[in-house]
């Protein structure tokens, strides 16, 4: 047993057995890291899609409308104008979607869609280097989509005191989307603190339902299943009626109303090309509906001089 070649091949089997040990043990070590993180990876998934489901994070469930309230303040240039010094309807279509959007996305805490565009009102115009300010609010939220509710003022910065006017409303509906399958998630909900926004979230429950007849082919109340002729005369009776649109009443005094359409109404279409750019277009890649909204103003307006011949608002 001592003899010296067996105490030098047990030398021997410690040293190598002890360099193996040295050498084994970071890669078993980093070896289970790599098994553990693999097996812990779809719990994480899992629970991701847990939280985005029911609005992305745990105190979404307390968000008041002040939390989403959106306002900014923009200068109508020249360049966003008529040859009459008005300002297009569809940048103010635009300015609806994007301040619209961006209360939603507030709200939601994560990707948003234009669906619907309704009860949008055309007030009084806003003409170059006026100053406009846009406030956008929620509401009523549903289970993956909310509604928002968008005013555009204008304010005359040439005059001495401040005065303020609505020259446009109009109520909107975003759907909140997965970013990865784009499906529909569940928005968080809203918390309602006073009567007011109680009644707000009442009236676009019946505005949502409404939308839910129009789609099952019941009649609507809007207008929106009369003949061309029948819609201008509804249109006609509904202009301004409320208080604070007495300014419109002076200012679009002498509208004339087209009432009888010709039958060669045809020749007056006009078509417009667009390339979806990435400015146009939001994180999803999804083109804004503002931005469409927009393009189709450009393309009705056209069609509108065209047959007219005449300037058109």
């Amino acid at each position: 047993r001592n003899h010296p070649h067996n105490l030098h091949s047990h030398h021997q089997r410690s040293k190598m057995e002890q360099q193996l040990t040295n050498n084994t043990t970071p890669s078993t070590l980093w070896g289970g890291l790599v098994l553990l993180a693999a097996l812990a990876a779809p719990l994480g998934y899992w629970m991701l899609q847990q939280r985005r489901r029911r609005g992305g994070r745990r105190n979404l469930d307390q968000l008041t409308v002040q939390h989403s309230y959106t306002e900014f303040s923009d200068l109508v240039l020249p360049s966003l104008c008529s040859k009459e010094g008005m300002m297009y309807a569809g940048q103010l279509l635009s300015l609806l979607d994007i301040v619209g959007g961006t209360c939603a996305f507030k709200h939601c805490h994560g990707p948003i869609v234009t669906v619907t565009i309704d009860s949008v009102r055309f007030l009084a115009p806003a003409f170059a280097h006026d100053a406009l300010i846009v406030s956008g609010r929620v509401n009523a939220v549903f289970r993956s989509s909310v509604e928002i509710e968008v005013t555009i003022e204008k304010e005359n910065l040439f005059q001495d005191h401040e005065t303020r006017s609505v020259c446009c409303k109009g109520t909107l509906v975003f759907v909140h989307l997965d970013p990865k399958s784009r499906r529909p998630l569940k928005c968080p909900p809203l918390k309602m603190t006073t009567d007011q926004e109680k009644a707000r979230s009442q009236a676009a429950l019946l505005r949502k339902q409404e939308r839910a007849a129009e789609r099952s082919g019941m009649v609507s109340s809007n207008g929106n299943n009369r003949s061309s002729k029948e819609r201008i005369l509804w249109w006609k009776q509904q202009w301004p009626k409320e208080e604070h649109d007495l300014n419109a009443l002076q200012t679009f005094s002498k509208i004339t109303f087209i009432e009888t359409i010709p039958e060669n109404a045809h020749k007056y279409t006009a078509t417009t090309n667009k390339v979806i750019m990435p400015q146009h277009a939001n994180t999803l890649q999804i083109a804004f509906g503002g931005q469409v909204m927009f393009w189709m103003e450009q393309a009705a307006a056209l069609a509108a001089i065209r047959f007219a011949r005449k300037n058109v608002i």
